[in-house]
């Protein structure tokens, strides 16, 4: 059985920022990585609680790493995964989270 996941607006916007960089030299890529990323996030459905809290980033916070991007999920009572935020881990700071 496949998890469900869900996207709110933020995460959305985090993943077009990230495709907008890398299309700045390579469309194609831009939109094939941004597919690697979901579908590591759909992954993590599948055992949302493989990876540790991280809660200096919210209340129940989870996080994984996709190349050099961080995920920030968390995991609802019905086991859905929610990924807040999608970030480069080289960016200096990152707003903490309200779990949806």
């Amino acid at each position: 059985m496949t998890g469900r996941t869900l996207y709110p607006a933020t995460a959305r916007a985090d993943l077009r920022s990230i495709a907008a960089y890398i299309a700045q030299d390579s469309p194609e890529r831009a939109a094939a990585y941004v597919r690697e990323i979901r579908a590591h996030c759909q992954r993590l459905a599948l055992r949302p609680r493989m990876h540790r809290l991280r809660e200096e980033f919210g209340r129940g916070v989870r996080a994984a790493i996709h190349g050099p991007y961080l995920v920030l999920y968390t995991i609802r009572a019905d086991e859905t995964v929610v990924i807040e935020r999608v970030f480069h881990t080289a960016r200096s700071s990152v707003p903490l989270i309200e779990p949806h």
